[in-house]
């Protein structure tokens, strides 16, 4: 898993704020993840942490790398089979969502290509009474050229349904549901354009 992903997940499953209405915090007194992202108020499901100078439609076109999995101590590990149906369940919704929205799948990160990544983590598979397991999720958007994190949404949820399948499908429809729900309505006057950002002369994103 990505570092800087791993050492935010504390502060993602944290309780989220009830405002009704998402909103960045800024000034001084912003409440910010390790790496600079400041947190969301108003988010009712999960947490989400975001450059206060990003827009998430100012990228044309996205990148999704493949998905990290880890479990939690202890926990039973699912088959291979298992865990690849695991994925490609996300990943697909994920690119439903993205693409959806007007973007380009892209397979290379570059000038305005949000760079994706889904990872599930701390799956714990039996370990809920009623349900089939639960696990945190998290979404996290980086700049195709400056590879600066733009963007980190993460949840905690059962997983319910009769089976592992159907439980993680429900997931991944709530997740994108509660994620759109979750962005900001008022974009800042200071937004800095995806063009702006990859003129600013930081190294390009790994593959």
């Amino acid at each position: 898993m990505h570092r800087p992903l791993a050492s935010c997940l504390a502060a993602l499953v944290a309780t989220a704020c009830t405002a009704a209405t998402p909103r960045v915090q800024t000034g001084e007194d912003a409440e910010k993840s390790p790496d600079g992202l400041h947190k969301v108020d108003g988010v009712a499901v999960g947490t989400l942490y975001m450059r206060p100078d990003y827009f998430f439609g100012s990228y044309e076109s996205f990148f999704l790398k493949p998905t990290s999995v880890d479990y939690a101590r202890g926990a039973r590990m699912l088959e291979l089979e298992e865990e690849d149906e695991l994925i490609r369940i996300f990943e697909t919704v994920a690119r439903q969502a993205i693409g959806g929205s007007g973007r380009k799948e892209v397979y290379d990160p570059g000038p305005c290509v949000a760079v994706v990544q889904l990872a599930l983590v701390d799956i714990d598979v039996g370990a809920e009474a009623g349900a089939v397991g639960a696990t945190t999720l998290v979404m996290e958007v980086r700049d195709g050229v400056t590879n600066e994190a733009l963007l980190r949404y993460g949840q905690r949820r059962r997983l319910m349904g009769t089976d592992l399948e159907t439980a993680f499908r429900r997931y991944s429809l709530r997740f994108q549901q509660d994620f759109n729900r979750s962005l900001p309505v008022e974009v800042s006057p200071g937004i800095v354009s995806c063009q702006e950002r990859a003129g600013e002369g930081a190294p390009p994103a790994g593959p």
